[in-house]
């Protein structure tokens, strides 16, 4: 088994995953089951730039990247990237008051 490390661009993992190049669940994944508050939180995190922990794929026969570990990541980041879930000032600002 080969492992490699690579840093995608946020646009290509979520066209991966659109173009089912990457199946986020393969048979022996679980369904989604963060609360969008978990969700907004991590988007909130890529947004400040902090690291977040890597995401592990198996690359199949079928040139196809089963996702092992970081599917409750992506769906969130797909899910934002599609403006299914947004991120609201109180989560980026949370000492900020409203105007």
């Amino acid at each position: 088994m080969k492992c490699e490390s690579t840093d995608l661009e946020i646009e290509t993992i979520v066209n991966r995953i659109k173009n089912e190049d990457m199946d986020l669940q393969p048979d022996f994944q679980r369904g989604e089951i963060w609360t969008l508050q978990k969700k907004q939180k991590l988007i909130d995190s890529i947004l400040r730039g902090w690291k977040i922990p890597p995401i592990h794929v198996i690359h199949n026969n079928q040139s196809i990247d089963e996702v092992l570990d970081g599917q409750q990541r992506l769906a969130a980041i797909r899910d934002f990237y599609d403006n299914i879930i947004c991120v609201s000032w109180k989560i980026t600002n949370p000492c900020a008051l409203p105007a």
